[in-house]
């Protein structure tokens, strides 16, 4: 990079887990140039302006040869479909290219003690996921295209490749991260506040609208704030450590974020940032007072959210301007009604999607091991196709089994208990293995928050943005803490190498 964003002082010795002072996060007009055109670029690609592609892949080779710390960061938004894309963008699904790059960098390049037990772990990981589907009636070739989603987690393998040979700095990968980080939350505001749609991240979901370069969707002369679903967050939670326990951030870099954040309108999203500033910055004695001081918050929001206008959606239910009203009314109806059709209007109706999923794993008997990967376009079991008579639009009311909006309830409608222990199992022997490692809360704060949002649906556990973000900051710890040996040891077998 041409300029350190700050001076940070040697923590090789130290703990970075533990505050020794944070840094000022200064960014300097050049440092922003080259993340601003590759973002810009990135979305002239999602709104499939296909020009856009040739450009992009310039940006990503020069960077490359330049800044490795700058190009992991790149090669995580190309790859990961944080909104700006999504896995159709490129032609070829992202979790496929890194599952598939993961896999022969597995099998040849040189790995440190702990890359090795990690990459004997998600291959026992891979295995325990196969033996649980042969246990379905649903064919393995099937299942083998769903599996594969939960097994590109060895994406982790991929910045260790960047860096084989070559010394590695935590801090230098922060200096990098931030300047996207803040752009996408200004990207999310942008498009929220001002254009209303769209543009900036033009892949997030919108009813019955597909934002194109040609057919742009925005309406900045609307008087609504446009939602922006959330899968851009994901990138943000990436940085989550550096934001919270690295930088100190001066107020306007602070209202960008929270901007940016807000502009998704989603409780649980928002929910799942507030909770991990609040026990970030109130340690020991201060847990209390931070539970508090959220529950103010929520508060205050309710307040406000109670005296804007109500808004309807595009599926004929209504819910309040900030969608915090309404959610905290779900739980309250959900806790004194005893009817199934009012339990399944709850989480935006995500129940009922789950209850006739429930229904039929108990009728088949099938809690140990569930019902299998299931595939919702290529599964034709008919047994497992499920009319939900919950749902009020009667035509598209017949639904693939497994199609469910509450990642752990749809990891265990595919594998059971069985699979809910191997899954999450997986992810809690990783936070063990690490768990004397420098920077390793880089990773748990991100797990933290993926697990937390795929309550909602919002982050899966096998979904490319969940994967990426998880692996490449799993990969991140691993570099921090090579041996020193290891930082140009057997570099002729880097595969990455110029």
């Amino acid at each position: 990079m041409n300029q350190a964003i700050t001076t940070a002082p040697n923590l090789n010795g130290g703990s970075p887990d533990k505050d020794s002072g944070l840094r000022p996060l200064v960014i300097s007009g050049a440092q922003w140039k080259r993340p601003l055109i590759f973002m810009l670029t990135l979305s002239l690609c999602g709104l499939k302006f296909y020009p856009a592609f040739l450009f992009l892949l310039i940006i990503l080779v020069n960077s490359f040869r330049t800044d490795r710390y700058e190009f992991m960061v790149m090669l995580m938004l190309s790859f990961g479909s944080y909104g700006i894309t999504t896995d159709a963008t490129f032609f070829v699904k992202g979790v496929d290219l890194i599952l598939v790059v993961g896999v022969v960098l597995f099998l040849t390049m040189y790995k440190t003690p702990l890359v090795r037990r990690l990459s004997w772990l998600w291959l026992g990981y891979v295995v325990a996921l196969i033996f649980i589907a042969s246990h379905s009636a649903e064919s393995m070739r099937i299942q083998l295209l769903s599996i594969r989603f939960y097994a590109a987690i060895c994406c982790f393998i991929i910045p260790v490749a960047l860096f084989a040979g070559r010394p590695f700095s935590m801090p230098k990968l922060f200096e990098a991260l931030m300047p996207f980080a803040l752009l996408m939350c200004g990207f999310y505001a942008i498009d929220a506040l001002i254009l209303k749609g769209n543009i900036l991240v033009p892949r997030t979901f919108a009813w019955g609208a597909d934002s194109s370069f040609f057919h742009p969707v925005l309406d900045p002369l609307s008087t609504k704030i446009f939602r922006k679903y959330p899968p851009g967050m994901l990138f943000v939670a990436f940085a989550a450590y550096p934001v919270l326990r690295y930088y100190r951030l001066s107020a306007w870099q602070w209202t960008v974020i929270v901007a940016g954040i807000l502009s998704t309108q989603t409780f649980i999203v928002i929910t799942g940032f507030t909770l991990l500033f609040c026990f970030t910055k109130g340690l020991g004695k201060y847990v209390i007072s931070s539970i508090g001081l959220f529950v103010v918050l929520i508060g205050i929001a309710y307040a406000v959210d109670s005296m804007l206008p109500i808004k309807a959606n595009e599926d004929g239910t209504y819910t309040s301007t900030l969608r915090i009203k309404s959610s905290v009314m779900q739980f309250s109806a959900l806790s004194t009604s005893a009817e199934v059709e009012e339990i399944a209007r709850f989480g935006s109706g995500r129940m009922a999607q789950l209850i006739p999923n429930l229904e039929l794993i108990n009728s088949e008997h099938r809690e140990l091991y569930g019902l299998g990967f299931i595939h919702p376009d290529y599964s034709n079991i008919a047994r497992y196709k499920i009319v939900n008579v919950f749902f009020s639009d009667i035509a598209n009311n017949e639904i693939m089994a497994g199609v469910v909006e509450i990642n752990p309830a749809q990891v265990y409608v595919y594998a059971g208990i069985a699979g809910l222990i191997v899954v999450y199992g997986f992810y809690g022997l990783i936070c063990r293995m690490i768990r004397k490692c420098r920077y390793k809360k880089f990773f748990y704060y991100a797990l933290f928050l993926m697990l937390f949002f795929s309550l909602g649906n919002y982050a899966y556990i096998n979904g490319s943005g969940t994967l990426i973000t998880l692996g490449f900051s799993l990969g991140a710890v691993c570099l921090a803490n090579r041996p020193p040996e290891a930082d140009y040891i057997n570099s002729s077998s880097n595969v990455l190498q110029h």
